[in-house]
C-alpha cells in the first residue's frame, strides 16, 4: 500500500491543486468506498465529490457496498477502458441513472488500452513504460517493483547523461558485443545487454 501511495503521489505531483490522500491506508479494518466518501465529505464539506470508474466497475456498481448512498453523495464518472466498450459504459450509466437516480456521467476520452494488471505483466518484459509517467517508471525501476526490468532506451537515456561523450560509444559498443557473445554461447542476450 505504501509503495502504491508513493507511485500515486509521483503520478499526480505535476498537477496543480491535486492532493493524494492516505486515509484508506491509515484507516484500520475493511475499507469501503462509501466510508472514504463520508470521510472526504467531513474533511471537505463544501466540495463536490466525483468518483471515476472504468467499464467493469460501472457495470457491477450495484454490487458495491451501500452503492445507493455512494450515488447520492458523488457524481459518478464512467470511462471506457477500450474503444469497443463505450456502448457498454453508456448502457450501464443509463441504467444507474434510470433505476437508481444517480448523477452518472460518461467520460468521452480516448481510452488507455491497458489495465494495471496488464501493465504489471508487461514490466518484467522491458515493456509498458509508455503507459507511465517518466517519474513513476523511474521509481518502479529504481525500487525494482513488480519484477520490472528497464527498457533499454530508458537505461541509455538515464545513464548516458552521466558519461562523457567519448564514453557513450564505448558503453554502446559493450552492450552490442555482450548481445553477440550471449547469442553465440547460448545465454540470454537481453540480460547480457
Amino acid at each position: 500500500a505504501d509503495e502504491r501511495l508513493g507511485l500515486t503521489e509521483l503520478a499526480f505531483s505535476d498537477l496543480p491543486g491535486v492532493t493524494v490522500s492516505d486515509m484508506e491506508i491509515r484507516r484500520e479494518g475493511k475499507n469501503y468506498t462509501v466510508d472514504t466518501i463520508a470521510a472526504l465529505q467531513k474533511e471537505y464539506p463544501d466540495a463536490q465529490l466525483c468518483l471515476l470508474v472504468g467499464t467493469d466497475m460501472v457495470e457491477t456498481f450495484e454490487q458495491w457496498f451501500r452503492f445507493e448512498e455512494i450515488l447520492r453523495s458523488v457524481t459518478l464518472y464512467a470511462m471506457a477502458r477500450e474503444a469497443d466498450e463505450i456502448a457498454r459504459v453508456e448502457a450501464a450509466a443509463a441504467h444507474l441513472k434510470n433505476t437508481c437516480g444517480g448523477d452518472v456521467e460518461v467520460v468521452t476520452a480516448e481510452p488507455l488500452p491497458v489495465s494495471s494488471t496488464q501493465l504489471r505483466r508487461l514490466l518484467p518484459n522491458r515493456c509498458g513504460a509508455e503507459y507511465l509517467s517518466p517519474k513513476v517508471y523511474r521509481e518502479i525501476i529504481r525500487k525494482r517493483l513488480y519484477a520490472a526490468k528497464p527498457a533499454f532506451d530508458f537505461l541509455r537515456e538515464e545513464s548516458y547523461v552521466f558519461l562523457k561523450a567519448r564514453r557513450v560509444s564505448h558503453v554502446w559498443g559493450c552492450e552490442h558485443e555482450a548481445r553477440k557473445l550471449a547469442e553465440r554461447w547460448g545465454a540470454d542476450p537481453e540480460t547480457a545487454a
